[in-house]
């Protein structure tokens, strides 16, 4: 039970009391991470933070980061990051990428609504929601993410105080093809040309990389997740976003996105300083109406340098910072609007000062201008005209529609690079395709261009009107190749109904036109709490044989185990085929149920 105390602290922390509900998952929701869908009986005796939060936006993947990094290695806590369906849809690749890109190693699901899920609908996203044991006690709405480590602290003194009481069951992930493919820069989200060199910033590997047009990578700053000074090998970054280089200096700036620094690397020293921030994220409140700052930048996401003077972008406050680097303060340049129509935050990803106008890219896709007062550059008319990334040539506005895998140069007559196709293809401009191009860079007289999917740097030719990759792509076969695609499958059963006392179960395996024959044996995962016993290590009589004896008070139960069964085709016995299998199901407590259960699985082998 939470003392009288720390629900105070919880209260002050700008965490909301909900009335009781236990939380379900709508019809049509998307599980990504996971080997199996998620339903809240599985939860009982978890502590649970589940993120509600739009993709594009920065505070709260931030949060939901933060919390991983706190409770890793720790069963007892779930976390769930939920996104609100979106049209266009999103497709798997787009959340793939999404999960890559910021390293999350919890379950993501698209909700196509909130139905069962108790936000509070007075507050806008994101919203993280608290359960603490039990999902239909009161639980709690936490909206203030510069507040988290007093609220993870709390946490830990509830886990201490109920150590023994929680179910340490963990969801289970078969990786996915991209997860063993090593392309050359894994989802570039930012270019710049430093020191005679292209320069790429890597968020989901922290590091910020130079390449050759040959593929060659020259020069790794950072690659380990943290905040440390250092030589470049050593030094530490967080989700590092934009980056600039001093012509004047000899320096690189980058924005260290979930640090909330910025950092300066030096190539003659080979050595990376943090110029503003502790690695702690400011005060939120205080730093929306302030003009003049010290601490850190909340969630800075690109920098620039003009007529050498260095100007950071705070994502989360969608405001511009003149940095002093004279004692490593921030003087409040152009604050725009950071809320949407519907009052749910929107960042700003990216900043240009072109022509004596400062412009900034939102979340929401739109482009806004400030000079002595602000004006909207660019309004998409639908979803699926929203912005990703901008730049100017000969006075042009240049932009990219990740939606639609479209470059638009929106000169006197508008020139468009991309046929719309989802593919990575170089070629001219009206025939080559891409794979959602966001972020673009102006070079000389050529446009780079990130893009997802396998994360390859395009180069737009302006002059010749070509779309060229910056170095040879790889093929999809070579990024998925050696690995069977019968690697791993799960597979989830319905409620098992059990009586107090034992239960014999007895799970069936059948694979038609197939032996089984197993000599490996089977990896069983249970809940500690669960009273589960397996019978046979092996597969015997294509069968696996174990008892249920659920412990006193409990309910429910969870049960996962992974069966690694050997396949031997009936027409070719010399093949074998190795399949991992993970078999998950609740078990629950009903008086009157058989002693005796049978559960039956037919084994699918796809071709090879």
């Amino acid at each position: 039970m939470i003392s009288n105390l720390r629900f105070l602290v919880f209260l002050t922390l700008g965490f909301v009391q909900l009335n009781a509900f236990a939380i379900s998952f709508p019809n049509g929701t998307v599980w990504f991470n996971t080997d199996y869908p998620l339903n809240g009986n599985m939860y009982n005796n978890k502590m649970v933070v589940v993120g509600c939060v739009h993709l594009e936006e920065l505070t709260g993947i931030g949060a939901m980061l933060d919390l991983q990094d706190h409770f890793v290695g720790m069963p007892e806590v779930e976390l769930l990051t939920l996104i609100p369906a979106r049209d266009p849809a999103y497709s798997r690749q787009e959340i793939f990428d999404y999960i890559q890109r910021f390293a999350i190693h919890h379950p993501v699901a698209v909700v196509p609504s909130w139905e069962g899920i108790p936000i509070d609908p007075k507050l806008a996203l994101p919203q993280l929601l608290f359960y603490n044991r039990d999902l239909s006690v009161p639980s709690n709405i936490i909206t203030r993410f510069d507040q988290l480590p007093a609220f993870m602290a709390s946490c830990d003194v509830l886990l201490k105080e109920n150590k023994g009481m929680y179910s340490l069951w963990q969801t289970t992930r078969t990786p996915e093809p991209k997860d063993w493919a090593n392309p050359v820069v894994e989802l570039p989200i930012d270019l710049t040309y430093y020191s005679g060199e292209l320069l790429a910033s890597e968020p989901g590997q922290y590091r910020v990389v130079s390449l050759a047009e040959s593929g060659a990578v020259h020069h790794i700053v950072g690659g380990v997740r943290g905040f440390a000074d250092g030589e470049e090998s050593g030094a530490q970054m967080k989700f590092p976003f934009g980056s600039a280089s001093s012509y004047g200096e000899g320096t690189l700036y980058i924005a260290d996105t979930y640090n909330h620094s910025l950092r300066m690397y030096d190539a003659n020293q080979g050595f990376l300083f943090t110029v503003v921030g502790t690695g702690a994220c400011p005060n939120l409140l205080e730093f929306a109406s302030a003009k003049s700052a010290k601490d850190g930048i909340p969630y800075p996401t690109d920098v620039a340098v003009v007529k050498n003077d260095i100007y950071v972008l705070s994502g989360s406050d969608c405001s511009i910072w003149k940095v002093m680097l004279g004692d490593r303060s921030l003087k409040l340049v152009w604050r725009s609007n950071n809320k949407d129509a519907q009052g749910n935050a929107i960042s700003a990803l990216a900043m240009k000062y072109y022509n004596k106008h400062w412009y900034m890219l939102k979340s929401d896709g739109s482009l806004t201008q400030w000079k002595k007062k602000e004006s909207p550059a660019y309004t998409p008319a639908t979803n699926s005209e929203r912005i990703g990334g901008f730049e100017f040539y000969n006075k042009d506005l240049v932009y990219s529609l990740p939606f639609q895998n479209k470059l638009i140069w929106k000169g006197a007559k508008p020139i468009t690079a991309g046929n719309g196709n989802v593919m990575s293809k170089d070629g001219a401009a009206d025939t080559c395709a891409f794979i959602r191009p966001t972020s673009l860079n102006k070079i000389g007289n050529e446009i780079f261009v990130c893009e997802g999917g396998f994360g390859v740097i395009r180069k737009w030719k302006m002059v010749q009107n070509e779309v060229k990759s910056f170095y040879a792509k790889p093929t999809e076969a070579s990024m998925t190749s050696g690995v069977s695609p019968n690697a791993g499958e799960a597979v989830a059963f319905e409620s098992l109904p059990i009586d107090k006392g034992t239960t014999k179960v007895k799970f069936k395996i059948t694979c038609d036109g197939y032996t089984i024959r197993n000599t490996e044996p089977n990896l069983f995962i249970t809940d500690e709490n669960s009273g589960i016993t397996p019978v046979g290590e092996t597969v015997k009589d294509n069968a696996v044989e174990f008892t249920i004896h659920p412990v006193s008070g409990n309910e429910y139960g969870f049960i996962q185990f992974a069966l690694q069964l050997l396949l031997h085709p009936n027409d070719n016995p010399n093949v074998t085929i190795e399949k991992k299998v993970f078999v998950v199901f609740n078990y629950e407590l009903i008086p009157g149920s058989l002693p005796e259960q049978e559960m039956e699985y037919n084994v699918f082998v796809r071709p090879n």
